[in-house]
């Protein structure tokens, strides 16, 4: 594993934070998510890589929005929290981050919606394509901050796999 970075402390804290909060008021709070980007761009800036953060929010942002527009699949708030992390990883991390997110998400969304018994409203979504007035599965209640936490933790542990970018 490498080792632990400013940065990686700084997004540990961040989804930590935006953890409690959803688990406890179904938010994540626009000034935790909005702090986080303008930190990481700063950072990212101190360190001369003055585009670095900037690219970082728009490579997490042009994913999160496709599944935010997906029916809701993903809150405005959860896709706020990974461009704050993008700020801080930078464009290539920040889409092996929403990877990550992905791949958390897809079984743990699979499994929710056939628990709930909405698995077949999902091909309604899909066919109706990408858009929010779909009729189909609604957003559930559980904090999707965890699985990104979950996403978090296994992106730091396995810091080999899944590379992408240069």
């Amino acid at each position: 594993m490498s080792p632990v970075t400013v940065q990686d402390v700084l997004i540990a804290a961040l989804i930590g934070v935006a953890v409690v909060t959803d688990v406890r008021s179904s938010r994540i709070p626009n000034a935790l998510t909005f702090t986080g980007m303008v930190v990481g761009i700063a950072f990212s800036a101190l360190q001369g890589e003055y585009f670095a953060g900037i690219l970082g929010i728009l490579a997490a942002f042009a994913p999160g929005f496709l599944f935010w527009r997906l029916g809701g699949a993903w809150g405005a708030g959860d896709v706020k929290l990974l461009m704050a992390a993008g700020a801080l990883l930078g464009p290539w991390e920040a889409l092996r981050l929403v990877a990550f997110v992905i791949l958390v998400s897809i079984p743990f969304g699979l499994w929710k919606l056939w628990r709930s018994g909405r698995l077949r409203s999902l091909l309604k979504v899909v066919k109706a394509g990408i858009r929010q007035e779909a009729d189909g599965p609604k957003p559930t209640s559980t904090p999707f901050a965890v699985a990104i936490a979950v996403a978090w933790i296994a992106f730091r542990l396995l810091p080999d796999w899944l590379v992408i970018g240069p």
